[in-house]
């Protein structure tokens, strides 16, 4: 019989909780990571290995932008503290696709990245973002979540993570004050700020000053725990499985899961 509830928290003790997940592997990432670095934040990169070292350019907003791809090589130095997942092979829409196809543009880049890193790819974004419940429940055995592009502007912790809404976009004209927001509130239960983009957004005005204010003022809080998508994502679902029995907490994972029970704070390894 499982006793009196509580409640689960995040590493620390934290209830707040702040993830990045940006797109594409361009070479505007270097820039990107060495500002995520600065301030001691950490994001998913999610990367399409059979673009490595292409070039082209994008017009957007007005301004003719290079969209010019790391090597694999670059790849595998830049991330290091930082998550690589997949964003298919060569990034088409997957809506509408068989099987197959979808077999070389999902299986292949995960296993493209895993020789990269070293490890086990876990995540996944959406080329373009369209989904639909056929690609959905491709992914559901092949990776731990999937990201879309539809902005949710809530800071709840969803239910399941294929498919997974993100909170923002960085580009949105309510970026700043959501995470503002985000660092007055002071949650019962675990909540999170889930922000993406592409780093080559940078280039347009604002977007990169908007950036650094956000990242500045997201680091200087003492009560938010920084995690990349895996981190998060992995332990969210290993607080979930923890169970509390006869005057004993039980956790059958392999994470350590915090937790607070009547005014008494518990780390149960």
């Amino acid at each position: 019989m499982t006793e009196k509830a509580f409640d689960i928290t995040y590493p620390g003790f934290c209830r707040k909780a702040v993830t990045f997940s940006y797109d594409d592997g361009t070479f505007y990432d270097v820039f990107l990571v060495k500002l995520l670095d600065k301030y001691g934040l950490k994001s998913t990169f999610n990367i399409n290995t059979g673009l490595f070292g292409a070039t082209c350019s994008l017009d957007f907003c007005g301004k003719t932008i290079f969209h010019n791809r790391l090597s694999r090589e670059q790849t595998a130095v830049l991330y290091k503290g930082h998550e690589l997942a997949s964003h298919s092979r060569t990034h088409p829409l997957l809506i509408g696709q068989p099987s197959g196809f979808l077999d070389r543009e999902v299986l292949d880049d995960l296993k493209e990245l895993d020789a990269v890193t070293g490890e086990k790819t876990v995540g996944f974004a959406y080329p373009g973002g369209p989904h639909d419940e056929f690609t959905d429940s491709y992914l559901s055995d092949k990776v731990l979540y999937a990201r879309t592009i539809e902005s949710t502007r809530s800071f709840d912790v969803p239910k399941s993570f294929i498919p997974l809404h993100p909170t923002v976009f960085h580009m949105d004209e309510d970026f700043v004050r959501l995470c503002e927001d985000y660092v007055k509130l002071v949650p019962h239960d675990i909540t999170w700020l889930y922000v993406w983009g592409h780093s080559y957004e940078m280039e347009i005005d604002g977007v990169r000053e908007n950036l650094e204010r956000v990242f500045a003022l997201l680091s200087s809080q003492k009560d938010i725990w920084f995690a990349t998508n895996r981190e998060l994502i992995n332990y969210v679902k290993c607080a979930r499985e923890l169970k509390y029995e006869n005057g004993s907490f039980v956790n059958a994972t392999g994470v350590t899961v915090f937790a607070e029970k009547d005014g008494v704070r518990y780390s149960v390894p």
